[in-house]
């Protein structure tokens, strides 16, 4: 703003040196008086944007989405500790199951992706009470070393102090819910691996109804025959599976 008015009143400066009579009287002086009101005037300020408070909601946003997931991966995992031995007889459970081992594909996902938020957010807690820290240490420095005795520094300290405890409670609460989470991602990862074994999420459905043929077939061996129909056999469920439907309608 304060360049755009000093050109201005260059400019009509300029013209009013090049333009007799009126430019004298009128441009000429207009020009100048132009020119010192820009070089006085203040330069417009840009409003400061909020950064800390944009950088707490964010927090809060990851804090309670971490929050969620959480809670979330506690019912998929009891979820399929109910469904995990029922879906081997009753088909219609198996989809159920397949739909759970899915979602906890999804969510362990989530879960990675939100360490890796909370764990930058853990750091800057980490900075923000290690200044706090500071600060409360200088302030006590004051009143001890040199003995400083003022109503001031006493409110000063009280304040800064609260403040210190309140970011040292926020990262003990982070760093809880930190560990919380990855205790629940792994724990459901290796519930979700050790029942999926080699069968994809998609195909558990399929799984459990050849597996129930193979029950009708070969009895208590029927699960231990079925896995090693996939390995060793080199067979996929789809085909295993058309070979026995064939079998029953032959």
């Amino acid at each position: 703003m304060k360049v755009r008015v000093v050109i201005s009143g260059i400019a009509l400066t300029v013209l009013g040196v090049f333009i007799p009579l009126v430019g004298w009287f009128l441009l000429l002086p207009a020009g100048l008086i132009v020119i010192v009101a820009g070089l006085i005037l203040k330069e417009e300020i840009e409003p400061v944007k909020p950064v800390a408070a944009e950088t707490a909601g964010r927090s809060e946003d990851v804090l309670l989405d971490v929050d969620l997931v959480i809670s979330e991966m506690e019912a998929i995992a009891r979820k399929m500790q109910q469904l995990s031995q029922e879906a081997e007889t009753r088909v219609e459970l198996a989809d159920q199951y397949a739909t759970c081992l899915k979602d906890a594909e999804s969510k362990t996902g989530l879960a990675r992706q939100l360490e890796d938020s909370l764990t930058q957010i853990i750091r800057r807690s980490e900075q923000e009470l290690g200044v706090a820290e500071s600060s409360v240490s200088d302030l006590e420095r004051s009143k001890e070393v040199y003995g400083v005795e003022s109503e001031s520094l006493e409110t000063k300290i009280a304040r800064e102090t609260a403040e210190r405890d309140e970011l040292r409670a926020n990262l003990e609460k982070q760093e809880s819910m930190l560990s919380e989470l990855r205790a629940k991602r792994e724990q459901l990862a290796l519930l979700a691996g050790k029942d999926l074994g080699t069968v994809k999420p998609e195909k558990v459905g399929l799984y459990a109804r050849v597996l129930i043929m193979y029950k009708d077939k070969y009895g208590e061996a029927a699960e231990k025959k079925l896995k090693r129909d996939l390995t060793i056999g080199g067979r996929s469920l789809e085909e295993i599976h058309n070979i026995l439907r064939r079998q029953q309608t032959a």
